[in-house]
């Protein structure tokens, strides 16, 4: 945490406090009061043209290829799974994993995905493409309790136009 002119800044990949309000007591000093802000993909100077900077933004990481590898090699009983997420691990600092069942890992490669992947806008489909979409989202999120509901929420609805030019589609459950 550094104090840079009455400023308190958090300096952390994920998380950063912007200020909401500032009160001026004196010249020296000041209140200022915080939020939560995810500053994962922002660019260092902003532009109403972000596309056409220099700045590459990704497609997928590697990361994201290491832990689906691990995810393969798990379902094939292949201890090789180890060597590829614990590279992912080793990056971030974690202890390396070892010894879980085919189960286990499983359970486990849930979560690092999560945590690796936070923010990118992958987790509904992992969550979906492993069948857990609507019997976890309510255990992380008591918001969508009861508003889930299996055999819907896995799918897209299909547009009504799209119906309209293709006799032979329907439309998915619950839609």
């Amino acid at each position: 945490m550094v104090i840079n002119n009455l400023c308190i800044k958090h300096h952390s990949t994920f998380l950063h406090f912007i200020p909401i309000v500032a009160v001026f007591l004196t010249r020296t000093q000041v209140i200022t009061f915080y939020r939560p802000h995810i500053k994962k993909f922002r660019e260092p100077i902003p532009n109403d043209n972000s596309q056409r900077t220099n700045i590459d933004h990704y497609v997928i990481r590697y990361a994201d290829v290491l832990l689906m590898y691990a995810e393969v090699l798990n379902e094939l009983n292949d201890n090789d799974k180890y060597t590829y997420i614990n590279q992912v691990r080793q990056r971030a600092g974690l202890t390396p994993l070892a010894n879980l069942s085919q189960e286990a890992f499983r359970e486990h490669m849930y979560l690092e995905r999560g945590w690796e992947l936070a923010h990118e806008g992958d987790r509904r489909f992992d969550l979906v493409r492993w069948g857990i979409y609507t019997t976890r989202t309510p255990l992380w999120n008591p918001q969508v309790f009861g508003n889930i509901q299996t055999n819907k929420h896995e799918f897209w609805p299909i547009p009504q136009g799209q119906i309209d030019i293709n006799p032979n589609l329907t439309q998915n459950p619950g839609y």
